[in-house]
C-alpha cells in the first residue's frame, strides 16, 4: 500500500459483499470500506482515514442513513419505557434493510418506525468523538422540555 502514489486507488472485495477502497496518500494510505446496497446507500458504516493527519481511522455511521437534527446525526435510537429503562433498540439499517421499515424523525423530535409512534428525542449520546461520527438518539414516551447532548467523556466525568 505504501508504493500506491497520491491519489491512485485499489479497489478490494471482502465477504458479505464489503468493499474495501485502499487510496494513496503520499506517505501511506487511506482506507475506505464500505458496504453498498441495491437501490443506493450503504449498510452499517464506513471506516476511513481520509482527512485525519495522523492516520487513525474513523467510522462513520450509517453513512447514507442517519437523519440530520438540530443536535447532530442521529445514526440509531435507544426507546426507554416510562420507568426509564431501555424498551427497544434500533439500527436504522437493520430497521430499513432487513425488516423493511422506514425510519423518521419528525420536526417535533417524534421518532416513527414503521409509521409506529416510538416516543420523543429527549437526548442525543455520542461514544467516542474521536473515532465515530454519528449519534444515537435516546427517546422517550413524553416530548422533553429540552433535548441533551452527551458524549461518553461527559458521562464518565459525572460519575468521578
Amino acid at each position: 500500500m505504501k508504493k500506491l502514489s497520491l491519489g491512485e486507488e485499489l479497489m478490494v472485495e471482502g465477504r458479505g459483499g464489503w468493499v474495501y477502497r485502499i487510496i494513496g496518500a503520499g506517505d501511506g494510505a487511506d482506507i475506505e470500506a464500505s458496504n453498498p446496497v441495491e437501490g443506493g446507500g450503504e449498510k452499517f458504516f464506513t471506516f476511513s482515514t481520509v482527512g485525519n493527519p495522523y492516520g487513525a481511522g474513523k467510522i462513520i455511521q450509517e453513512r447514507s442513513l442517519g437523519i440530520a437534527t438540530e443536535y447532530g446525526r442521529v445514526v440509531g435510537a435507544l426507546v426507554l419505557d416510562t420507568d426509564g429503562k431501555v424498551a427497544e433498540r434500533f439500527s436504522w439499517s437493520n430497521s430499513v434493510y432487513m425488516k423493511k421499515q422506514t425510519v423518521e424523525i419528525a420536526a417535533t423530535g417524534e421518532l416513527f418506525v414503521g409509521g409506529v409512534s416510538k416516543g420523543y428525542l429527549a437526548a442525543v449520546f455520542l461514544p467516542d468523538k474521536n473515532r465515530l461520527d454519528g449519534y444515537v438518539g435516546i427517546f422517550k414516551p413524553t416530548r422533553p422540555e429540552m433535548v441533551k447532548v452527551l458524549e461518553m467523556e461527559d458521562l464518565l466525568l459525572a460519575s468521578i
